[in-house]
């Protein structure tokens, strides 16, 4: 008896800490839209999107898509609002999303190619400091029929959608295709 007992008692405490944690993701979590050279912000870090540049080639690397790609060079500010940490900017977060939903991660090759060429593209590459910020040119690889809507900040792989839907919401720099 004692045992039922103890064991409903654990589930109603199981219940009730659920409910509680339930509560405060849907307090803290807010999806954020901004646009250019405005920020979204994931706890102390926020990001935002100074400018965007359509290029047939960056550095010496020219698209792999021969005639039918392009490169979408964004750049990104990065701030660390944290009293104490320093902060790990890791360009994957970046995700370029076409008019049609399709997503595109950093293009490795160009990137590498854009950071051989200039010291601009490496201003993150540092940890960044409590009260800092950097900027980072950002390179996407995709085809010339593709018209950009936005940049999506994510966590990254499968893990980070589910905690950006989860407990973060989704944020979104909108970007418009020249």
């Amino acid at each position: 008896m004692k045992r039922k007992r103890y064991a409903i008692t654990a589930a109603a405490l199981l219940l009730l800490t659920l409910a509680l944690l339930s509560v405060f993701v849907v307090l803290n979590r807010h999806n954020q839209t901004v646009g250019l050279n405005q920020e979204v912000q994931y706890d102390d870090f926020a990001f935002s999107v100074l400018g965007t540049v359509k290029a047939n080639a960056v550095g010496s690397y020219v698209s792999q898509q021969s005639t039918q790609g392009q490169f979408f060079v964004v750049t990104m500010k990065v701030t660390n609002y944290a009293k104490r940490a320093n902060f790990s900017f890791d360009k994957a977060v970046a995700i370029l999303v076409d008019e049609t939903g399709k997503e595109y991660q950093i293009s490795r090759a160009g990137q590498k190619a854009l950071d051989g060429e200039t010291t601009k593209s490496g201003g993150c590459e540092s940890e960044i400091p409590p009260g800092a910020s950097c900027v980072s040119d950002l390179v996407f690889e995709l085809p010339k029929d593709a018209r950009i809507s936005h940049v999506k900040v994510s966590g990254g792989g499968t893990a980070g959608g589910v905690l950006d839907t989860i407990f973060y919401g989704k944020k979104i720099i909108k970007v418009e295709s020249e």
